[in-house]
């Protein structure tokens, strides 16, 4: 397995092909399952509707990221100078999965003002299965990225 794909002068890891490929997949997803959803129960405002996929994405990358680090410094004691931590946020890899909710839960009271309830229960009743799809697609992206070479064999 080769860790990275290179075209050219361009090389990118195959967990960001398929992170971001699973997210524009997922984001597809979740504006043809609102459609059929929403024609019984309204109109929304398209502006919303684009909306929410992003900001569930933003949200959620930055939970994922953030509570890898904190969880990552844990881990440690605390043993890292401001240059590692710097290199952690914005060049480093890794993130747990968890954040995401975390992050979004914490952001609902905000979003609550761009979203009434009832709306946004209803977006979220659509992006429940979608949700579950990208989490199946970025531990593929896992799966992937860990398998390494051997020579040994085991019968």
């Amino acid at each position: 397995m080769f860790p990275r794909l290179q075209i050219g002068d361009t090389i990118i890891s195959w967990y960001s092909l398929i992170l971001n490929t699973s997210l524009v997949f997922c984001t597809i997803f979740f504006l043809i399952r609102f459609r059929r959803q929403s024609m019984d129960n309204g109109t929304f405002s398209k502006f919303k509707i684009f909306l929410f996929p992003i900001i569930v994405i933003v949200i959620g990358s930055i939970g994922t990221r953030l509570v890898n680090i904190v969880e990552h410094l844990y881990q440690s004691g605390h043993h890292h100078s401001i240059l590692e931590i710097k290199t952690m946020i914005f060049e480093g890899s890794g993130s747990q999965f968890y954040g995401a909710p975390v992050f979004i839960l914490l952001f609902t009271p905000l979003l609550l003002k761009i979203y009434p309830l009832k709306e946004w229960l209803f977006f979220w009743d659509v992006a429940a299965p979608v949700w579950c799809l990208g989490y199946a697609l970025g531990r593929i992206g896992c799966l992937i990225v860990s398998i390494r070479p051997t020579t040994s064999f085991f019968w």
